[in-house]
Order: structure tokens, then C-alpha cells, then sequence
């Protein structure tokens, strides 16, 4: 198993308007390497100000579905991924 990198932001912040968001528009996204993760940190928290890099533990706690399936995970690399971190299958 991989070793993967997790950073938290909020969806509904964008850069013309800048702002800490809500409570419950928080996600998480997984990143291969720490580097990107890093890079995205960077970037974002410019305009998001609760971008920020979390640990796998906080990560677990964020999980959604995973469209077409019951699994739950995180999107990968990218905040409009449609690949995705599978953290937890699904037993049915």
C-alpha cells in the first residue's frame, strides 16, 4: 500500500471571493506525493483560509461515497476527480 498525502478545504470558497467557508462544506482530498499536496496547500490557502494539510486519521473522519458504488474515499489528486481513494469498502 502506498503511502498517501491528505489536505482539508472548503468547496464553496472561490478566489474572487475569499473566506474561510462554512462548517459543512469542508473536504478532503489524497495526494500521491507530498509535494502536490503541498503545491495545492499553497495555492489555495492564498483565497481559502481553512485549506490546510491534515493527517490520515482527520482524513478518515471526512470520507464520502464513491459515485457509482457503497465504498467510501476521497477524490485523488484533484478537487473535480472522478478518481478516487478507496479507504473503506464497502461489505455489501
Amino acid at each position: 500500500m502506498s503511502k498517501h498525502y491528505y489536505a482539508s478545504y472548503d468547496w464553496s470558497v472561490v478566489e474572487s471571493n475569499p473566506s474561510v467557508g462554512f462548517a459543512n462544506t469542508k473536504r478532503a482530498i489524497a495526494f500521491n506525493y507530498k509535494g502536490k499536496r503541498d503545491e495545492f496547500v499553497e495555492k489555495r490557502s492564498q483565497f481559502d483560509f481553512s485549506c490546510k494539510p491534515i493527517t490520515r486519521k482527520e482524513a478518515m473522519q471526512m470520507l464520502e461515497t464513491v459515485p457509482m458504488t457503497m465504498d467510501k474515499g476521497l477524490p485523488l489528486n484533484i478537487i473535480d476527480s472522478i478518481m478516487f481513494l478507496v479507504l473503506r469498502e464497502s461489505r455489501y
